[in-house]
């Protein structure tokens, strides 16, 4: 199990002389102190623990290449006994003296200061024997500074030993006990812990300063980006000290955004009208209309409709009522934006739902100079008129002008408006869009975010290269060292390491994201998506339901929460949600097609699976992933010849293919192609596709299907025992779809097996208990 923290390969290195072990004192240290973790931090921690009888590694190992890996740790626990500070011993040198020097150069440091302010090391010292002045004498100089170690020691007239479970409190000088020097040295490991984390979430945003951008002056959107240095060191300790600050505050607030209380004032915005003569100002008002939604939100006590919700309404004719039904919603607010050169008229008027009454109105008349503070006027109006408190940080946020270049500002907003149309061309010219802006003011904050969004969808949505995951981390680091209160930039930082499957980093940047913004639906759709990717599926729905109050038009939060309960076993609630998903959208989302498939075959309904294919195949754009779905669902309907056709497109369309974790077409065709006897074809699509599942396994993805998929390759393959290894390890990550041995095409050989029948048995005796859990919510 890899480190919690990327670029660590364990969390804990217990180094020790073998002869202190002899008894088994240290073994079971470890043990005790493994079991004590468990119940004192929420995530398992990684120990590494040399069981070699020997002193060190046998002669014919290289220490470094066996243990430079190793010692890669965040903490150094060293069994601090007689024998132990030896300037000759293996331990000594090659473990203590090796990890300090590591320790003292690697990005983190030896010394981290903890939350409380003080400054604590990476090097824990257990102490087990009183040692000699010499000794002491000696760890203090090479350590830098005194030893101040977790005792466990038993200490009576004329003894001297490693404290035992069984020992009297009573009658150790001491006064210890074994289990609570356990206890306290599990709270010490989880408070460093817990700080370098933080620090190194810090980093992750610092780090873009030695490579922030600067455009070249013909960008072309069919490459990742390229990044050039352009921010001083002065700039650089100045921003990090400030987003470290940050960071530290978010993590340690007691609570994150909760769901909407009863009777909070609530507003949809409807989508502003362009009364110009040129259409292109079209994008301008939707861009202007999601600034207005964006400003709003900000206000915490009002509830806010996302823009997603609104687009329906568009020159609708439907009464204000209707649509405050429809949307739950007591006030609207209705707008329009004419342009005349470089004069910009606004106007914008709010209607009292229950009364029908407009009980605000005004016209705005701005040059491009000062147009980007119309917003907020509008905001603190509506603010006043709804008798809704506006504190100093929701005043100062308002004010927060992210640019001065009205040209740079008018390609945002186009970009943004689309960015939200989630399709492949719409995408790309977005892309374009936010570089445009970014040319005219690099330091443009909401630019970068967007350009990172925009990224993020180029593989993850699209299917095309890889290396646009990495363009989008860079991106989004961007946006939040230059902005660190700027939700949107943690939402779109967030996106891309959730894309590159780095899920526990993701969640702290979704969560600075909902608290900066608690009304940033898309964050806290996404925060929800977060606990679902991390096993948690009751606080998931918790917070997709969050997410579908304030998008009720919008499809994404109805999927999520349908493949939640498919995944807990209700078919028929998870049918219905995503049902209403496609019914919001039917031509953007392929999984949610792929969830109901799911859906319809596990309860005999292939006929209706299959006639969801060709409403696939028909409504979204057939592309690599479109082709791929339809592969996977006619696969689980037993479409074999089908299929196959749509797993051979999908592999042809995928631009990335050779290096794309995310496919399974490769599996799924290698499956068919073997049950026609193809066996050398059937070889080289599953052995391409079992090397690329488990190099990410060596990457420390955090996909819970990527041991899976290389469960069902050995499956297929016909490698029994190798199969359920690697079945076992993938329900040790959390992953816990047994729909897909019950009638996935992978295990049809197994479906006799024990071991199969008993895995199922208890995944889903464990969806069950969960499901019990979300409708006590």
């Amino acid at each position: 199990m890899a480190s919690l923290v990327p670029s660590f390969e364990y969390d804990i290195f217990i180094s020790y002389r073998q002869n202190d072990n002899l008894d088994g004192w240290v073994t079971d240290f470890v043990t005790n102190l493994q079991k004590e973790l468990r119940g004192t931090l929420k995530e398992r921690l990684s120990v590494y623990f040399d069981t070699n009888p020997c002193d060190g590694l046998l002669e014919n190992h290289n220490v470094d290449e066996s243990l430079e890996g190793r010692l890669k740790c965040i903490i150094l626990i060293p069994v601090i006994s007689k024998t132990y500070c030896d300037i000759k011993s293996f331990a000594w040198n090659n473990e203590f003296i090796a990890f300090r020097n590591m320790a003292s150069n690697d990005h983190v440091g030896l010394n981290i200061k903890l939350s409380d302010k003080n400054v604590t090391s990476r090097i824990l010292p257990v102490q087990i024997h009183e040692i000699s002045a010499s000794d002491q004498s000696l760890f203090e100089k090479e350590n830098g500074s005194p030893l101040r170690a977790i005792s466990f020691i038993f200490k009576s007239p004329g003894v001297n030993r490693p404290l035992l479970a069984s020992d009297n409190r009573s009658e150790n000088l001491g006064k210890t006990v074994y289990r609570d020097q356990i206890n306290k040295t599990a709270n010490a490991i989880g408070q460093i812990i817990t700080s370098v984390q933080l620090k190194t979430a810090g980093g992750l945003i610092a780090e873009s300063h030695a490579h922030a951008p600067v455009l070249k002056s013909n960008p072309d959107a069919t490459a990742p980006e390229r990044f050039k240095k352009n921010l001083s060191r002065k700039t650089i300790i100045a921003i990090l000290t400030l987003v470290v600050f940050l960071l530290v505050y978010f993590y340690y607030r007691k609570n994150l955004a909760h769901p909407q209380e009863e009777g909070k004032i609530s507003i949809a915005v409807l989508p502003f009208e362009n009364r110009s003569s040129n259409q292109d100002d079209e994008f301008f008002a939707d861009g202007l209309t999601d600034e207005i939604i964006e400003h709003l939100s900000i206000l915490g006590e009002l509830h806010v409709i996302n823009r997603q919700s609104i687009q329906d309404y568009r020159g609708n004719d439907l009464s204000y009522k209707k649509i405050a039904s429809e949307l739950n919603v007591s006030n609207i607010l209705t707008g329009s934006v004419r342009r005349s050169g470089d004069l910009i008229k606004i106007s914008a008027t709010l209607i009292e739902c229950a009364t029908n009454k407009y009980i605000w109105g005004e016209t705005f008349q701005r040059t491009g100079k000062d147009l980007m503070a119309v917003q907020s006027d509008i905001a603190k109006n509506i603010g006043s008129v709804l008798n809704i408190k506006i504190n100093n940080i929701e005043e100062k946020k308002l004010d927060q002008v992210h640019t001065l270049n009205s040209n740079s500002y008018d390609y945002y907003l186009k970009g943004r408006t689309l960015y939200y149309r989630y399709d492949n061309k719409s995408n790309d010219e977005a892309v374009q869009q936010f570089r445009k802006a970014i040319e005219l003011d690099p330091h443009y904050a909401l630019a970068w975010a967007g350009l990172g969004d925009a990224y993020s969808q180029m593989h993850s949505r699209f299917g095309r290269e890889v290396a646009w995951i990495d363009s989008s981390i860079k991106a989004g680091k961007i946006a939040v060292s230059l902005d660190p209160s700027l939700s949107e930039g943690y939402k779109a930082l967030a996106n891309a390491y959730t894309y590159s499957h780095k899920y526990d980093t993701a969640f702290v940047f979704l969560q600075k994201a909902v608290e900066l913004n608690p009304s940033n639906a898309q964050a806290i759709g996404n925060l929800g998506t977060s606990y679902f990717l991390r096993g948690n599926l009751v606080e998931a729905l918790k917070w997709e339901k969050k997410a579908a109050g304030l998008n009720p038009k919008n499809a994404i939060p109805f999927q999520i929460v349908g493949w939640i309960y498919r995944l807990l076993g209700d078919l028929p609630k998870a049918e219905s949600w995503l049902e209403k998903s496609l019914e919001l959208n039917s031509t953007s989302y392929w999984d949610t097609y792929e969830m109901l498939g799911y859906c319809y075959v596990c309860q005999g309904k292939k006929q209706e699976a299959t006639q969801l294919i060709h409403d696939l195949l028909s409504k979204v754009n057939p592309d690599s992933r479109a082709y791929e779905t339809a592969g996977v669902m006619a696969h689980f309907a037993g479409d074999i010849l089908n299929a196959r056709e749509y797993f051979r497109k999908s592999i042809d369309l995928n631009s990335s293919y050779k290096d794309d974790p995310t496919t399974v077409s490769a599996i799924g065709l290698g499956k068919i192609l073997l049950g026609e006897g193809k066996n050398v074809e059937a070889e080289v699509y599953l052995t391409h596709a079992l090397e690329i599942n488990l190099g990410e396994i060596r990457k420390n993805s955090q996909d819970k299907n990527i041991p899976f998929n290389i469960s069902g390759i050995y499956a297929i393959l016909g490698q029994h025992d190798k199969a359920f290894e690697w079945l076992s390890k993938a329900i040790q990550s959390g992953w816990i779809d047994y729909a897909q041995l019950e009638y996935g095409p992978w295990f049809a050989g197994y479906r006799n097996d024990p071991r199969l029948i008993s895995t199922v048995k208890t995944l889903s005796r464990k969806t069950s208990e969960m499901l019990a859990k979300t409708r006590e919510m």
